[in-house]
């Protein structure tokens, strides 16, 4: 991690809810999610939320054995996709089950793709 490209883990602070966009279910429901914020040559990305595994509901998420991506931050993802009565929709969560160390917080946590899910926040 260089000061030029870093990430900060802070705790998010209320409960965070995380419905599907495709069907409107409640996949997670958390008090202890943790914020991670990126940053890279001065820009600042959009925070992600990382729910705990304890608190994710499995039931409807299939791992896709298929997909994988590499992070210089985080390090390798592994990816989620949800069965709905259409289909699957493809890779809406991720996990870093081996994060780099400087991220090891984020470990045994899963980040959802706010374009598939509805993350919202109560005080």
């Amino acid at each position: 991690m260089s000061k030029n490209h870093y990430a900060e883990i802070t705790p998010a602070k209320g409960t965070l809810s995380a419905a599907a966009r495709a069907g409107g279910s409640l996949l997670a429901e958390t008090t202890r999610a943790l914020k991670l914020t990126e940053f890279h040559f001065g820009k600042v990305f959009p925070a992600v939320y990382y729910i705990p595994r304890k608190d994710i509901d499995f039931s409807r998420l299939v791992k896709n054995r298929g997909h994988s991506t590499h992070c210089p931050i985080k390090g390798e993802a592994s990816y989620y996709s949800l069965k709905t009565d259409e289909g699957l929709v493809e890779n809406i969560a991720w996990s870093y089950q081996a994060p780099l160390d400087h991220v090891a917080e984020i470990k045994g946590f899963l980040a959802f793709d706010a374009k598939a899910v509805k993350i919202t926040r109560k005080p």
